[in-house]
């Protein structure tokens, strides 16, 4: 927001309740049901989740991952003869980089998941409870209670788990795609002609969009956002490298 001069998003103010609910999105959501929607209606990204932020964080950890593997190749070209033909690791870069959300958004899948598994106990318990006893008290109100509570806890947990999965997916594909745009801008001459414009077109639009479209497909997946990233255009044989040197195993 503070490099576009628009309206802050609510949500960095906004309570845990309204937080965990969406209430402080209702007020976009009642101004679409009144008219369309324009662009000024809507909210800046939050700094954490811009591209300023991001790209930045993503080529310092893909810097020390190139530099890493360089060290390794040249203490391993000291001991043996055979040069060391190991590339940088996109998918560790990526992982040092988003490793606390990653973290996070598989803690929310596990919650979920193990809340998944005790609404079915409890359920067994009324029935048990039902069939068994003559006198429903309160250990039936406290079953339904505990159902509910379980029930309710799950669902928040599950949106909260998505909205994690797929921002963070959205992150990488910002990051991958801001490292192969860059590249591209420094690529030489001679580097130009060893590829069409409709191959720099595809590694910098429908490569980094894989990562995201994994997410969507296999939302059970905790490091889904990486799973296509580690295998995309950026490592693939035959397509310019982003580690800036030129002097990586990638660029020869």
């Amino acid at each position: 927001s503070q490099h576009s001069g628009g309206k802050c998003s609510p949500e960095k103010s906004a309570s845990f309740f309204s937080k965990v609910t969406y209430s402080w999105f209702s007020r976009v959501i009642a101004l679409g049901y009144k008219r369309p929607l324009e662009r000024e209606d809507l909210f800046e990204l939050n700094e954490s989740d811009s591209s300023y932020t991001v790209c930045p964080i993503f080529e310092k950890q893909w810097r020390k991952e190139v530099l890493r593997t360089q060290e390794r190749q040249k203490v391993k070209a000291s001991f043996h003869k055979e040069a060391d033909t190991t590339k940088p690791s996109l998918l560790y870069a990526l992982w040092n980089t988003f490793k606390s959300v990653l973290i996070q958004v598989a803690l929310l899948k596990v919650f979920a998941d193990i809340l998944s598994f005790t609404s079915p106990l409890i359920m067994k318990q009324m029935i048990i409870f039902c069939e068994h006893s003559s006198d429903f008290g309160w250990n039936g109100y406290g079953y339904a209670m505990a159902l509910f509570v379980v029930v309710f806890s799950q669902t928040l947990i599950l949106q909260q788990y998505q909205r994690f999965n797929m921002l963070t997916s959205a992150k990488v594909k910002t990051a991958v795609n801001g490292l192969i745009y860059k590249k591209v801008l420094l690529l030489s001459n001679v580097s130009r002609q060893k590829f069409s414009t409709g191959e720099i077109i595809n590694l910098m639009s429908a490569d980094p969009q894989s990562p995201l479209v994994c997410s969507f497909s296999n939302s059970d997946g905790h490091f889904s956002p990486l799973a296509r990233a580690g295998s995309s255009s950026v490592s693939r044989a035959g397509s310019p490298c982003i580690c800036y040197t030129n002097k990586c195993c990638s660029c020869n």
